[in-house]
Formats: C-alpha cells, structure tokens, sequence
C-alpha cells in the first residue's frame, strides 16, 4: 500500500533534509553518492556539488572509521550502527564528531541505499568537560569556603592585638616597625581570602543589558597607563549585539585576562583585544538555541605549553613567579556562570590566547 505524501512534503524534501543540523550523505545501492548536504560538505571540507556520483570512500579517505562504519552497515542492513570519533577534514582542524549510519529500505522491504548521518559534538564535549570541571570546583568550594572564614573570623582579633601592641612602647620603634609588618601581612591573607571565597558559589546578580565593547573599553582605560611600553591592538566586530550579563563580574574576568597579558607581555609587544561571533550554535534546552560571542585576548609573551592549558585553570596553579593561581580559576567560574566558557591556546603571534565565550540569545535587535 502506497504512503500518503502532502503536496509540501513532496516539494520540499530535499529543504527538508538541508535544514538537518547534521551532516547527511546519502549512498546508493551500489555504494556511490546520491546526495550530500551542504552541512556534511562543511564538516568534510568536500564539494557537495562535485561529490554526487563518486563512490562513498571519496569523502570519507580521511576517516577510515565512517568508512568502516559505512560498509558494516552495507554488509548487515539488519541493524543501525552509531560511532564516535575524531572527524580529520581537508585544510581544516579535526572535530569530534558522532556519526550514525542506517539501511534506506522500500516499503516491501528491499534495501534501497545507505544513509550517514555526520554530527558535530565538540560543544557537547566542551560542556561536558565543563560540568566535570565544575563538579570538581563545586567539591574545591566546600572546603574553600569553611577554611576562608575559619581564617577570616579571628582575623580581626589579631589585627586589633597588634594595634594595641604598637601603643605599648611608643620610644621603641621596633616594636611600632613589627606590627606594622604584621598589619601588612594580615592584610595580604585577608586579600587571599576575599579570593577564595569567589570560587564559592554565590547567589546570581542582576544580569545587565550590555554592550560587550564599551565593556572591554572601559576595562581597557583602567589598564593601559599601567603598561606604557605595550601597544594594544583593537579587533572588534561592530555588528555584535548587545548580551545580558553582570557588568562587575564580566569586567573582572577581562581584566583578568589583560593584566596576565600585560604580566607576561615584554617591552614593546602587542596585546591583541579582539570580539567575534563564534561560528557554531550551542543548544542551551530543547526550547532554546545560544549563538556564541566570543571576547579573545592574545599577547606576544612565552606562551604556554600544551600540557598545561587545562591545569592553568586549576585553582593555586600558576606558572608566574608571583601571584595566588585563582584569578583563571575565578575567571572561568564565572563564564560558567553566564552559561559560558572561558578557554587558553597558544596564540598565532607565538604567545597565548584566552577565549571567553558566551551565549546570546538568537533573535537580538540585528537580527543575528
């Protein structure tokens, strides 16, 4: 018994099958390509155009495993085969990538072709990543915050003490010289702990309605006259809409990022500031989509090695010969906690490059 088929269908099946957020290919019989959309031509770096008619190696010489997986469903139509793995494209960096490959049968039954289906999931990856590091932060913050204000509480008592002390033997100014150190140096514990307790969860603030380069300005005029022998280097893209985010918070994590820029960054280098849309879409929830706006500060210092662009994040890691190790660790809480990322890589100019990600919401006043 023949289908039902709405006129709409009919006209509009191969837009259906573009409009697929995975890459589909479809083989004949016979092994070679009826149809490629422009999605699994992207994640390939093939043509789609000039891929119909080759055999289903052509697209696939550089992923031996979806060739495996194209000819186990071939060989056993019977079943669907579901794999993972790392997607190697042409003049392109390699993606994680999950593919799905199934029989294309006949109503009675005859196995027509073969359909593969290409997903992206490195943002399903990142976030997993993400909510692990998170999950690790969240056991760091128990202890984190009962150790702060176990510290933090008989602070005050000490510091009054030594202030007493100073007024005992006012002749002697050792004495006055001491608690003056020791003044000092509870300031500097009290400094480390007003740190720690940011990487502990806090209640949501009001989130803003922000331009993300006056933003980036107004953190760039606090910090620039303290590094005049460095250049600073603007690439922005003037069509970003604006984004919804705490303005303190979103200053710290980029001030955060500039003054580790300015710390490792010699004399006459170049600090780069640039904004961009991220080319990928992030599925928030089933009823949401996020497109991503990205905020990359580059410098032109050592760099950072590669076994190290997970543990710089670390909370106390750090690789300067000064400094406490959380600011990345802070920084990074709080992209997690506008539903972004905070990520590092080595730069193009040879130094390194941090990438802050963060969601817009689709449909802003651009229409982007």
């Amino acid at each position: 018994m023949k289908k039902a088929l709405s006129p709409f269908l009919r006209d509009h099946w191969l837009d259906l099958l573009e409009s697929f957020d995975e890459g589909i290919l479809l083989f004949e019989a016979g092994g070679r390509i009826a149809f490629m959309n422009e999605y699994a031509a992207q994640l390939t770096g093939q043509s789609a155009r000039l891929a119909i008619g080759k055999t289903f190696t052509d697209p696939l010489d550089r992923n031996p495993w979806l060739d495996e997986l194209v000819r186990a469903t071939i060989h056993d139509p019977q079943r669907a085969t579901h794999v993972s793995g790392v997607l190697s494209r042409r003049d392109m960096p390699p993606l994680p990538a999950a593919a799905s490959c199934i029989p294309v049968r006949r109503e009675d039954g005859a196995v027509l072709g073969t359909l593969l289906a290409i997903r992206d999931i490195s943002h399903q990856q990142e976030v997993e990543t993400r909510e692990r590091q998170t999950e690790r932060l969240d056991e760091l913050e128990t202890l984190v915050a009962g150790l702060a204000h176990e510290i933090r509480n008989p602070l005050a008592g000490v510091r009054g003490a030594t202030q007493l002390l100073a007024t005992l033997e006012p002749g002697d100014p050792r004495i006055r010289e001491c608690a003056a150190i020791v003044a000092d140096e509870i300031d500097r514990i009290d400094g480390l702990v007003a740190e720690l307790l940011q990487l502990s969860a806090r209640p949501p603030g009001e989130p803003l309605r922000l331009n993300i380069h006056e933003v980036i300005e107004h953190v760039l005029a606090i910090m620039e006259p303290s590094a005049p022998a460095l250049r600073f280097e603007r690439r922005f893209d003037p069509s970003l809409p604006p984004i919804l985010a705490e303005e303190d918070r979103l200053k710290q994590v980029i001030m955060n990022l500039i003054r580790n820029a300015i710390e490792v960054s010699p004399d006459g280098a170049s600090i780069f500031v640039s904004t961009r849309f991220e080319t990928a879409y992030r599925i928030e929830t089933a009823a949401t989509r996020s497109r991503l706006l990205c905020v990359q500060v580059e410098d032109q210092g050592p760099g950072i090695a590669e076994s190290d662009l997970e543990r710089i994040f670390a909370p106390f890691y750090t690789t300067k010969s000064s400094g406490t190790g959380l600011g990345l660790a802070i920084s990074r809480r709080i992209a997690a906690e506008h539903g972004g990322s905070l990520k590092a890589r080595c730069g193009a100019q040879g130094g390194a490059a941090f990438v802050l990600s963060l969601p817009m919401e689709l449909g802003n006043d651009n229409g982007h």
